[in-house]
């Protein structure tokens, strides 16, 4: 699809069964000084009454697209927005979660002002849906790029990222279903080895915390599946293993170990937990050093 020349950015917002809590988000869209976008709204096959509610908003503002998928998980969602975004920055938001009204405009000045990178990340802040209260805030990075950042973590959310469209082009976020909830490091890490990834500190967004959102616990299966997984891909991946090589990927492989261990340990699983961190020490001895290792072991000492 050609761009738009009235869009410079795509705004892709996946959705399913968030009828009562999208209106929040697309409001803080609409609101936003900067008007040179689109919103594409992405129905994962919700079965709430999501598409009367989308009926409205469409008919509000030409600006809001609204497309209906079989359900495929998040991943597929925004790639399906990516194939129909009319943008030259195509950047995402959940259907639950805020966009400050100067979001757009923040991103399009610092674009602007670094000469129109191919990716950009600013923060983001979660927050009680209920008190507006910031239970998180925006992790600070001191360098001018998040790409050495992101081989210690995924501290970026899909809200705030922007990337050139014809970049999405090569590269999409995986989608198998047993991999969701890593899906976005996964694109994240192989964007870093092909580009810098520009960041700012300043807070334009806020991810929302609220009874209904998807729950942080997993089994055990799903979550050694998603350890594997990205193990694999980013071995496949010829552009990421020269760029960083073997010792990167195996300490992405024990921090994945220990997040399994860490969740498991918060089941009550305090065997497997110990046997995952045991298996993170022996791929990576660094890992174990790090405040989740400290927060396993006392979950599974003391309970």
């Amino acid at each position: 699809m050609d761009n738009d020349p009235a869009v410079f950015f795509s705004v892709i917002v996946p959705t399913y069964n968030r009828a009562k809590l999208i209106g929040d988000t697309l409001q803080s869209l609409l609101s936003q000084t900067y008007a040179g976008f689109e919103i594409l709204v992405i129905d994962d096959g919700s079965t709430d009454n999501t598409k009367e509610v989308m009926e409205r908003w469409v008919k509000r503002d030409d600006r809001v697209k609204y497309f209906v998928k079989q359900n495929g998980e998040r991943g597929a969602a925004r790639n399906y927005g990516i194939e129909r975004a009319q943008g030259t920055y195509i950047t995402f938001i959940d259907s639950d979660d805020l966009a400050y009204t100067g979001h757009l405009q923040y991103a399009y000045e610092y674009l602007k002002q670094k000469s129109w990178p191919e990716c950009y990340a600013q923060a983001y802040e979660i927050k009680e849906k209920a008190s507006g209260k910031v239970l998180v805030h925006a992790k600070h990075i001191a360098a001018d790029t998040a790409n050495e950042e992101l081989l210690k973590g995924n501290f970026l959310s899909c809200i705030g990222v922007f990337v050139k469209k014809e970049v999405l082009q090569d590269l999409r976020f995986e989608e198998d279903r047993n991999f969701a909830g890593t899906e976005d490091w996964l694109l994240w890490l192989q964007l870093s080895a092909r580009y810098p990834i520009f960041f700012s500190n300043t807070v334009t967004a806020s991810m929302l915390e609220h009874d209904t959102r998807s729950v942080l616990s997993f089994p055990e299966d799903k979550l050694v599946y998603r350890a594997e997984h990205l193990k694999k891909k980013l071995t496949e991946d010829e552009v990421f293993s020269a760029e960083y090589g073997k010792d990167a990927i195996n300490a992405l492989y024990a921090h994945m170990l220990t997040y399994t261990s860490l969740h498991l340990a918060m089941s009550g699983k305090k065997r497997s937990a110990l046997r995952y961190l045991l298996k993170a020490a022996r791929t990576d001895f660094k890992e174990i050093q790090s405040r989740r290792t400290l927060a396993i072991i006392k979950k599974v000492t003391i309970g």
